[in-house]
């Protein structure tokens, strides 16, 4: 194959997935709406504007996690192909590795006292091709707090996904 240069594909999603349209017509960027990363970032990262704020957790950052607000939560600052879905949400995030209390009760606590609308995640337990008390259990939680969330899939290049990605309420996202 011929040499090509590196693109970056957040800009490319915001396009394919509608978000630079609906922003540019209708003004839709998440300005008042609440969102939640179910990962450590880094909350003085200058990608994304406002207060971050830690939500029952140890508050650690992590890289990955970081991407991933980036793709939620970043606003364009230092590179505008680098806008998030939804820069102008309210930010919220846990790290998942430090919470001392349920899933469920995170997720409560998000809903009834953050007014958090949709979380993400982008890590689960051990890959499977089934669905599991695991994946149940996301049932349960999207059920009882009407949240939408978003959940990876994993990069394992075959079919199975995160138990969390079987859920029959989820949004799962995979390559």
């Amino acid at each position: 194959d011929a040499w090509t240069p590196i693109e970056d594909d957040v800009n490319n999603a915001r396009i394919q997935g509608g978000a630079n349209y609906v922003e540019g017509q209708a003004g839709y960027s998440g300005n008042g709406l609440n969102a939640h990363i179910y990962e450590g970032i880094l909350t003085s990262h200058q990608a994304y504007s406002g207060p971050v704020i830690n939500v029952l957790s140890g508050g650690a950052s992590s890289s990955h996690g970081t991407q991933t607000a980036g793709i939620v939560f970043g606003d364009g600052t230092g590179n505008p192909t680098f806008r998030g879905f939804a820069p102008d949400v309210g930010k919220f995030y846990t790290t998942y590795n430090s919470v001392t209390t349920s899933r469920f009760n995170v997720v409560a606590e998000l809903v009834n006292n953050r007014n958090v609308s949709h979380t993400t995640a982008s890590w689960g337990n051990a890959r499977t091709f089934f669905y599991t008390s695991i994946s149940a259990e996301a049932d349960d939680i999207i059920f009882d707090h009407d949240l939408a969330w978003t959940q990876s899939q994993s990069n394992a290049g075959n079919q199975d996904s995160r138990p969390q990605a079987w859920a029959k309420n989820i949004i799962a996202v995979g390559k």
